[in-house]
């Protein structure tokens, strides 16, 4: 067991305090960057269509708002260990051409690792609703069945349980981004990996993280608290992470000295 939530949140407000302003500016770059990309993926809906304003958005947010990310959590990483970065070290993976594109081969090795995963859970979502919706029959060019409008009621039901199985089983590596930035010598394959492993016992924490923060989520929607709730949310991230790597490096050296053969001597 981890530390709990609310040390996790203690420690968070703890490392901000007295850091508030440099954290608030760093945190401003990522929010006015998201929403530039949002009225700019309006405007080109409204001229060009639906389907070149969402490649325009997928591309901006793979080029700017993802690197952003990994460099403000390199900054808050960096602050509850002790040491404050300028804000303007959020820029860091876009100060040179290797960290830039290891931002980028990061997430590709994460969609790669998704992608046969959503394949599976959602295929059986996708044929159910190709059959409720009569295209299958259509198709072949054949009267549309009664008991297929029934398979509306199960394409509901399948497809909010699909994602919360595909959101389960991706939630094992994030972690991931954090062993990236805490160890930047770390190879990608290794922090997916190690995020996996560590996080067979700390993932119902960090659920329970995500649900302690709906409250900060719900206030963040009005824009302006987000300059708050960004930064504090960031930080007990990356606490909760420290924590989780120190209580898996304590039960290793455990499990290491258990199986060290003991010998005792009598008299």
């Amino acid at each position: 067991m981890t530390a709990n939530n609310n040390v996790v949140k203690i420690t968070a407000k703890t490392a901000l305090k007295g850091k508030w302003l440099n954290s608030i500016v760093a945190v401003l770059t990522i929010i006015f960057s998201f929403f530039i990309g949002v009225l700019s993926t309006s405007f080109l809906d409204y001229v060009f269509g639906g389907t070149v304003a969402s490649i325009f958005f997928c591309l901006y947010a793979l080029f700017l708002l993802f690197p952003l990310f990994m460099g403000a959590l390199r900054y808050f990483w960096h602050l509850i260990s002790g040491d404050v970065l300028n804000p303007v070290s959020v820029f860091y993976y876009f100060s040179e051409k290797v960290l830039f594109i290891k931002s980028l081969s990061f997430l590709f090795h994460l969609f790669l690792k998704f992608l046969p995963i959503a394949l599976l859970i959602f295929l059986p979502v996708v044929f159910v609703w190709f059959i409720a919706e009569g295209k299958l029959f259509s198709v072949l060019d054949i009267p549309l069945p009664m008991w297929t409008a029934d398979l509306n009621y199960v394409y509901k039901i399948l497809r909010p349980v699909s994602a919360v199985v595909f959101s389960l089983i991706a939630l094992k590596y994030y972690m991931s981004p954090f062993l990236l930035v805490a160890d930047e010598n770390m190879a990608i394959d290794e922090a997916i990996y190690m995020s996996k492993v560590i996080s067979r016992k700390t993932l119902i924490d960090f659920i329970y993280l995500i649900f302690c923060f709906i409250g900060w989520y719900l206030l963040s929607l009005f824009i302006f608290p987000m300059i708050y709730t960004l930064p504090y949310a960031l930080t007990a991230y990356c606490v909760h992470c420290r924590f989780a790597v120190a209580d898996y490096n304590k039960h290793l050296k455990q499990s290491f000295e258990e199986s060290l053969p003991t010998y005792s001597v009598g008299i």
